[in-house]
């Protein structure tokens, strides 16, 4: 079952990411792919409204430059509009569906989390981003990108993950 799930999302995630080279993707364009499947695997409360369009947003350093571009250009996920957005601070912050927090915002993870508020989806790369109450920790361990869920931070953002993506992660519940 974790196999089956394991190739499910790699496909998904291959058949996402148009931007190969020659020497394969890099470290950016394989997470930004995962953080655009993300959207995927992830179901937010209903608002009441039709959201049209789901927003990707980056706070604070940018690590992806136009990696994110690249992968979600023209894209939908779950038949809704993939849309990026950067925030290059914390009083800049709009709503958004996922938000990726880039690691100068460590010193204000804490008010970067009650920022965010509920029904957002937090991603980051910074040690221990999970266990500090961060929803997807990915990290870079022997040229694959793994992560690790918070899988109760995100219920309680009224968040709920896919067993398919809960299956092939480490999963925590701080």
């Amino acid at each position: 079952m974790i196999r089956r799930a394991s190739t499910v999302l790699a496909v998904t995630i291959g058949v996402g990411l148009i931007l190969a080279t020659a020497q394969g993707p890099s470290e950016y364009q394989l997470k930004a792919a995962l953080i655009y499947n993300f959207a995927k695997f992830v179901e937010w409360p209903s608002t009441g409204g039709a959201d049209e369009q789901i927003v990707i947003g980056i706070l604070g350093d940018d690590p992806f430059r136009q990696d994110f571009e690249a992968v979600t250009n023209g894209k939908t996920a779950n038949g809704k509009r993939v849309i990026l957005k950067r925030f290059p601070n914390l009083k800049s912050l709009t709503p958004c569906h996922i938000l990726f927090i880039g690691n100068d915002q460590k010193p204000i993870l804490g008010k970067v989390l009650i920022a965010a508020g509920s029904n957002v989806l937090t991603v980051g790369e910074m040690d221990r981003f999970a266990e500090d109450g961060g929803m997807i920790h990915m990290k870079l361990i022997g040229g694959k990108v793994r992560f690790v869920i918070n899988n109760a931070a995100a219920e309680r953002a009224g968040i709920r993950i896919s067993a398919k993506l809960l299956s092939i992660a480490r999963v925590i519940r701080n």
